[in-house]
């Protein structure tokens, strides 16, 4: 016997029973296969009852898959089936009063003049449906769709997003690299705030710097006057200067230029006790006119290629010790006690010395010694007293 299906779908039609006139899968007609039947029931002699064998459960299973087959075609041409394995468009649309989101979000405007309903689109293959038609996605900020004049593929623009808010600004700091304490800037002077000025040197021009201060001169024209200097106090001098004027040294107290250029010096005060006296007049000229030179100072003056003058009242005694070294050295007053006085003559050097007496020592020699002789101008030696040429160093 031949099988009865359908030419359509292929669906079996059960053997035994009446052919339906229509197909329970496709709905074609089947009055063919109806009077093609009729006919072969007519010549056939009557067939036995048989029972149902494996043809009978392979029918029964082929009829189960093309009833889903036809189920899964149904929603896939309905638009509610993921057919092509990717998700299902999910249509949201909030504040509907229906709640069908899914019909609102596929329904075109009122104003379009083509309108096209999901079924009377034309029918496409999943891949292309996919590429030509994306899933529609939320709604805009403002709660509009969008065009349909727009291509299918064109994405939706999304809503600007607010940038972050500013922090507020700190406080006007000039310095970016300034420290900072736990994360916080330190707190800085605003820009148009002057810095603190330093501490300001000892003026120049202070005739009375404090004991044990520096003081830096630039003036050679100008004068500078050191004042006494009493017990432990210490000065000293540095830079240029026109003329210096040193007043008393007593006790222990010191006063050093040996940094200092003077084209003049004056030494108008005595000279007492243990001090320290350290003065330098290149090429200058250095007097001194105080009351005497008493105790065991130690002078040491530096005048090469200029000239030293102690005049009459400006007695040397004591246990002083003097160094000298200039071009011209004169003595004018005594030298007595047990001092001790050497002189350096530079070129062309010249001594002079009135009178020395008691335990003194005056000893002189040339800074060099392919110098000339130098001129001596001899006073009065006493006993016990000696003067005396050393070689050139």
């Amino acid at each position: 016997m031949l099988a009865k299906v359908c030419p359509s779908c292929k669906w079996p039609a059960p053997a035994g029973r009446a052919i339906p006139e229509r197909c329970p899968i496709c709905g074609d007609s089947l009055a063919a296969l109806r009077s093609a039947g009729a006919a072969a029931g007519a010549a056939a002699p009557p067939a036995t009852a048989r029972q149902p064998g494996k043809s009978g459960w392979l029918t029964v299973g082929l009829a189960l898959f093309a009833i889903v087959a036809a189920g899964l075609i149904a929603l896939r041409l309905s638009g509610r089936f993921p057919f092509d394995g990717q998700a299902a468009p999910a249509i949201v649309a909030k504040g509907r009063a229906d709640g069908n989101a899914a019909a609102e979000s596929q329904r075109p405007p009122a104003d379009s003049k083509q309108p096209i309903g999901p079924r009377d689109a034309p029918q496409e293959t999943p891949a292309a449906a996919q590429r030509d038609h994306p899933p529609p996605t939320e709604p805009t900020a403002a709660g509009q769709p969008s065009s349909p004049s727009e291509p299918a593929n064109t994405p939706v623009a999304e809503a600007p997003v607010a940038p972050p808010p500013v922090p507020p600004a700190r406080a006007a700091a000039h310095d970016p690299t300034a420290p900072m304490i736990d994360g916080a800037l330190v707190p800085l002077p605003p820009i148009d705030q002057p810095e603190p000025a330093l501490p300001a040197a000892v003026p120049q021009d202070d005739p009375d710097p404090p004991p044990g201060g520096l003081v830096r001169l630039n003036d050679p024209e100008g004068q500078h006057a050191s004042g006494a200097l009493n017990g432990e106090d210490a000065l000293r001098l540095e830079g240029r200067i026109g003329l210096l004027e040193v007043d008393s040294i007593n006790g222990r107290a010191s006063l050093d230029a040996a940094a200092l250029s003077a084209r003049q010096i004056a030494l108008r005060g005595a000279v007492n006790g243990e001090t320290v006296l350290v003065l330098r007049a290149p090429g200058g000229t250095v007097e001194a006119t105080g009351d005497g030179i008493n105790g065991s100072p130690r002078i040491r003056i530096d005048a090469p290629g200029g000239k030293v003058v102690f005049r009459e009242n400006m007695q040397i005694q004591g246990q002083a010790e003097l160094q000298v070294t200039a071009r011209e050295v004169a003595f004018h007053g005594p030298i007595q006690g047990a001092a001790r006085i050497e002189v350096t003559l530079t070129e062309g050097g010249r001594l002079s010395y009135r009178e020395v007496g008691g335990g003194a020592c005056l000893r002189y020699r040339s800074a060099k010694q392919d110098a000339a002789q130098p001129v001596v101008e001899a006073g009065t030696v006493r006993a016990g007293a000696t003067v005396e040429e050393l070689p050139s160093p």
